[in-house]
């Protein structure tokens, strides 16, 4: 091994690291560029890393305009997240709350009026979140599929589900909503497939891409770098 090799590589990984630091880039290991420079694959996750992690309602279906008010109603009435100067929760649910708002429809009177008597929390087993008040009713928010295959025989399936489908296509993240009766928690198993749930209908969200998030992942690609994006959201979204 040439005895000047070592200095070499010394030299040049610090003339790449003043480049960078030229582009406001801190690095406190000089290890650290040598690891970068043999990255292939960047696995990401999507919400809040490419987009703005701030959604937004875009569509909702009932198939049937007059509808929409009874569907934000248990929407809302499936939400944990808090509107105010402090806004507090789940980014999904602030924009329900935020759309509800502001076509009449509050949180603060269905807590007041039906009371939760329990509470499902989301999970990624059961792909569902609901919550069980003082009407006798359960409200339901989860994924499509879930509420397409424990919908009531009577209801219209496909058409429920090919517009999830458009939504999808549209780059909107797609939930489900339903209820069904249920006077206390032993009424509602979230892993159960009894037939019984009542679809209010469909709400389609977007989360825009971050402006930088575009650039950053042609420049990986230049690079030769391959990017793959990680999340939860439908394959066709």
């Amino acid at each position: 091994v040439p005895e000047g090799l070592p200095a070499i590589i010394t030299i040049a990984l610090a003339v790449g690291m003043q480049r960078m630091a030229k582009h406001r880039v801190l690095i406190r290991r000089l290890a650290a560029v040598e690891t970068l420079g043999s990255v292939t694959i960047i696995c990401t996750d999507k919400t809040g890393t490419l987009t703005s992690g701030i959604m937004s309602v875009r569509a909702c279906w009932t198939g049937a305009a007059e509808h929409e008010p009874e569907l934000l109603r248990i929407a809302v009435g499936c939400c944990d997240a808090e509107l105010g100067e402090h806004e507090s929760g789940d980014a999904t649910e602030l924009a329900i709350l935020r759309y509800a708002r502001d076509h009449g429809v509050e949180r603060g009177p269905i807590e007041r009026e039906h009371p939760r008597l329990h509470v499902f929390p989301f999970s990624p087993a059961t792909r569902s979140m609901a919550v069980i008040r003082s009407d006798g009713r359960a409200y339901i928010k989860g994924a499509v599929e879930l509420i397409a295959e424990r919908a009531r025989a009577d209801f219209d399936v496909a058409a429920m589900l090919a517009e999830a489908e458009a939504m999808a296509a549209r780059g909107l993240r797609v939930l489900a909503i339903a209820s069904r009766s249920a006077r206390d928690k032993a009424d509602w198993d979230p892993c159960g497939d009894a037939r019984d749930l009542e679809p209010a209908g469909l709400i389609g969200m977007a989360d825009p891409p971050r402006p930088e998030a575009r650039k950053a992942i042609a420049d990986a690609r230049a690079a030769g770098v391959q990017t793959v994006m990680i999340t939860g959201d439908h394959p066709i979204t």
